[in-house]
């Protein structure tokens, strides 16, 4: 794969936050922490995400004990973690990476469908597995986002079943080696 990510370039270099302190929790949250945040800067260097997105209201679905949501809060996204797991909400509300009201225990499609429509600027749902609702988190998302919301969804599994999903709806699709990830990211929505 060539190499298209110049990072010198990019008006968004600035905004990358790397390094983000993570010296709190413990080995395996670290280092997916690193991998999200990886994942974050890449997309902003190549101008694929849109930075005030960073900025609003996020929903990180499957959030687990939360390395998503914390990268997310670092660039000042109102974070709420949704997960059907209440011993990882726990967690990351125990880390504080989530406020109580702000762990959502709840299937995570079954949350966006509760949410009115323009609402939310990113929907995000990281390292998920090979039979996540992708086209469902999709069409769910794309209602309750604000114009010029976003989607991103990353997996660590052969991916190519989701890139025949999602690509016919406007996703960009790659591959982020360092990572060792495949990202899908929506354009911004109209």
């Amino acid at each position: 794969m060539q190499n298209r990510y110049s990072i010198s370039t990019s008006p968004h270099t600035s905004m990358v936050k790397l390094n983000i302190p993570t010296e709190s929790f413990d080995s395996y949250l670290q280092a997916r922490i690193k991998s999200i945040e990886y994942v974050i800067a890449t997309l902003l260097i190549n101008e694929l995400l849109n930075p005030g997105n960073l900025k609003g209201k996020a929903v990180d679905i499957a959030t687990g004990s939360g390395p998503g949501a914390w990268v997310l809060k670092q660039y000042g996204a109102d974070v709420t973690g949704v997960d059907t797991d209440r011993k990882v909400l726990d967690e990351a509300t125990k880390y504080g990476v989530l406020k109580k009201e702000k762990a959502v225990h709840q299937d995570g499609i079954e949350y966006l469908k509760g949410l009115e429509k323009n609402t939310i600027n990113l929907v995000t749902a990281f390292r998920v597995m090979h039979d996540f609702p992708a086209l469902e988190l999709y069409e769910e998302s794309t209602r309750v986002l604000k114009p010029k919301g976003q989607i991103i969804v990353t997996g660590t599994f052969d991916a190519r079943d989701l890139i025949l999903q999602l690509k016919p709806y406007g996703f960009f699709v790659d591959y982020v080696p360092n990572a060792e990830t495949s990202v899908f990211i929506s354009k911004e929505k109209k």
